[in-house]
């Protein structure tokens, strides 16, 4: 009896046995095992080796596997074999359950809870299908019952076999179940349970502790914490290269790409995902393959939007597939149902016609006369119960359409997606113009503060002379000629002071004019002092014309030994004014708040390291938060109120200084503290 208990159990965990042994041992014993199963006949036998092959084919060929399943059961019914079925029921539910026929394999696993509900021994392991075939499902709330069914079943029984395996696989499950149900707290305490379940199970003990450093590894990318989350799954990936287990394997590649996406290592990121997508596409596996394609798609959404709308497409359309073997499961499990519910109908007619025949013999002839009654009452029992059973089939019609009509629908989403992304390339084009022109009005505010300062000069001393022209003409009638001669002197510094001013005001304009002349996208030899000087100016002023009250101390250190350098100046002006004007925005939300001796303060600073030009732009403000740190150079990312951005300045300034120029862009920020830009050009 023991034997038999311990070869069902087994099932469960047959996935991990048989990849826990070498590949020669796997292929010796599979040769000898399907020569002996050619000359077996339809006996015993032949069940116990089929499932045999069918538990060794479970990880490396799920459709063999359920073939050869299959047969053991159906040979099993038909020998009306008990132990053939307790060997077979189990592995052959976790192989539909994890190829997508999620409703088969419920169905076998609520078959073996009630044949074997009086013996926990094999309960356990019924639950452990259901609750498999359940998550398959997606619904998420029903397995997290069957996996705190099962803790409860072997806490009040410590006694059962294997107890801790048991416990092992419910906590792993109930942890996936928490992240589903975005509860990460929670999975990560029945991860760390997990854990401790898997240290304290003697045989394959590097498998449990693997799955159960995954499970960690799942519950920390729930919270958020890539590291910790990495350095868990790294133990799970080396577990399963040792053992070669590609199903598994590809699983944790793709929570190490998400992983990597998150902390934002990219090259990894890219290298895990498209491991995983190489491996599932090679096995077939068809979920594993729309998630890697997914995140690949992600990964090239900025640096080659083709391959991006590629991987796209080709996750969508395993999606597709997915939904609608996802629909056949749904139908199956809907016709299973009411299969099930017309057994038991007609169980309950087939018993009350035996009744009926047993009062018959015992009564005799007041029988008869009883009986015409109860033939009556049966009738009508009939009716109601066929016009029952043609409800539910026009309920079951009913559903069939909702499917179809499922499928059409997701067909013209999937059409209205790729509409979508021409109307998203269109308003991107928009917003950047859009930006673009924002810049300009800056930069003419900022012009016209600086042009009205020397025109102000120019008037006033104007004014003036026009009045000293009027004294010295009287002056003349009167023949006072020393005053004349003293009103002559004042008007000649005063047309020196004119002309001066004058001077300043063309140079103003003449040097707006060489920067804001049309971009022949060439580079040229450029004075980064003067240009980083110069706007901080203009964005000054631009903002002061925008609102009297806005006040700031500026502060510049140039070296003086920086060389001019090859760039494409209307580019760079761009970058330059935009981070500059994104400071004085920062520092003026932070006087706004009323700090009590809180100066305002924007510095720029350039210096020449090795060979390379750095530009810092260092603000006082309140900083840029952790969390967003890694999206603020993302297209359409803002922090500021609707109305106040668009969410592309940073994005093109990141293009501009890494693409054009080849140089980097990075920024260093305390919360509370301020933040610092830092752009570096190749010289």
């Amino acid at each position: 009896m023991r034997i038999v208990i311990l070869t069902c159990f087994l099932c469960f965990v047959a996935h991990l046995c048989v990849v826990a042994q070498p590949q020669g041992f796997s292929n010796t014993l599979l040769d000898s095992l399907e020569k002996r199963l050619a000359t077996l006949p339809n006996d015993t036998n032949r069940v116990n080796t089929l499932t045999k092959i069918a538990v060794i084919y479970s990880n490396t060929n799920v459709e063999k596997s359920i073939l050869l399943g299959e047969e053991a059961l159906k040979l099993s019914r038909k020998l009306n074999y008990a132990e053939g079925l307790r060997k077979i029921l189990a592995p052959l539910s976790f192989q539909y359950s994890i190829s997508g026929q999620w409703a088969k394999g419920l169905e076998l696993a609520l078959e073996g809870k009630e044949r074997y509900k009086d013996d926990l021994y094999v309960l356990g392991n019924y639950i452990n299908m259901a609750k498999l075939a359940y998550e398959k499902q997606g619904d998420y709330k029903r397995c997290l019952e069957e996996c705190h069914e099962n803790i409860r079943m072997f806490k009040n029984h410590p006694e059962i076999a294997f107890n801790p395996v048991h416990k092992w696989a419910s906590y792993m499950t109930a942890s996936h179940m928490y992240c589903k149900m975005q509860q990460a707290d929670s999975a990560l305490i029945y991860a760390f349970k997990c854990l401790s379940c898997a240290q304290s199970i003697k045989f394959n003990a590097r498998h449990f502790v693997g799955y159960a450093h995954n499970t960690i590894g799942i519950g920390y990318l729930a919270q958020n914490k890539p590291d910790s989350a990495i350095a868990h799954l790294h133990i799970m990936r080396s577990a399963m290269e040792q053992t070669n287990n590609p199903f598994t394997l590809q699983e944790t590649q793709i929570y190490l790409a998400n992983a990597m996406q998150k902390k934002g290592a990219l090259d990894s990121m890219y290298y895990y995902a498209k491991t995983a997508y190489d491996g599932a596409t090679k096995m077939g596996n068809d979920v594993n393959e729309m998630n890697a394609a997914l995140i690949l798609s992600e990964y090239f959404e900025k640096i080659d939007p083709i391959k991006s709308l590629f991987y796209l497409k080709n996750h969508n359309a395993i999606k597709e597939k997915l939904f609608t073997q996802d629909q056949t499961n749904k139908r199956y499990f809907l016709e299973s149902e009411q299969r099930n519910k017309l057994a038991e109908l007609e169980k309950k007619e087939i018993n009350t016609k035996n009744r009926i025949r047993q009062n018959t013999l015992l009564v005799g002839l007041f029988t008869l006369i009883l009986l015409a009654g109860v033939l009556i009452y049966t009738n009508r029992r009939k009716k109601l119960l066929n016009d029952k059973l043609n409800q539910q089939k026009l309920q079951i019609e009913s559903q069939n359409q909702d499917l179809v009509n499922s499928g059409l629908e997701l067909a013209l989403k999937n059409s209205a997606l790729e509409t979508t992304l021409a109307d998203l390339r269109t308003t991107q084009a928009q917003l950047i113009q859009s930006e673009k022109l924002a810049s300009l009005g800056e930069l003419t505010a900022g012009i016209a503060h600086e042009i009205q300062n020397p025109l102000n000069f120019v008037n006033n001393f104007a004014e003036v002379s026009a009045e000293m022209l009027g004294e010295m003409k009287e002056e003349i009638k009167a023949g006072n000629t020393s005053e004349v001669i003293a009103i002559a002197d004042d008007l000649e510094q005063n047309l020196n002071k004119i002309n001066h001013h004058g001077q300043r005001a063309s140079s103003i304009v003449k040097g707006m004019l060489e920067h804001s002349r049309a971009s022949t996208g060439v580079k040229e030899p450029t004075d980064i002092n003067a240009l980083a000087d110069e706007y901080l100016r203009l964005a000054y002023h631009g903002l002061r014309a925008k609102d009297n009250n806005f006040n700031v101390t500026m502060e510049t250190h140039f070296d003086p030994s920086l060389p001019k350098i090859e760039v494409i100046p209307q580019d760079i002006n761009r970058v330059l004014l935009n981070l500059i004007n994104n400071a004085f925005y920062a520092v003026n939300e932070k006087a706004k708040s009323g700090i009590k001796s809180y100066q305002p303060t924007v510095t720029v600073n350039t210096i020449k390291m090795g060979d390379a030009i750095e530009i810092s732009i260092k603000d006082n403000g309140n900083g840029v938060p952790e969390a967003i740190k890694d999206k603020i150079f993302q297209p359409f990312f803002t922090t500021k109120p609707t109305g106040q951005g668009t969410g592309l300045g940073l994005s093109l300034s990141y293009d501009i200084i890494t693409k054009g120029h080849g140089g980097s862009i990075h920024v260093v920020s305390s919360t509370g503290e301020g933040s610092e830009f830092i752009l570096n050009l190749p010289l």
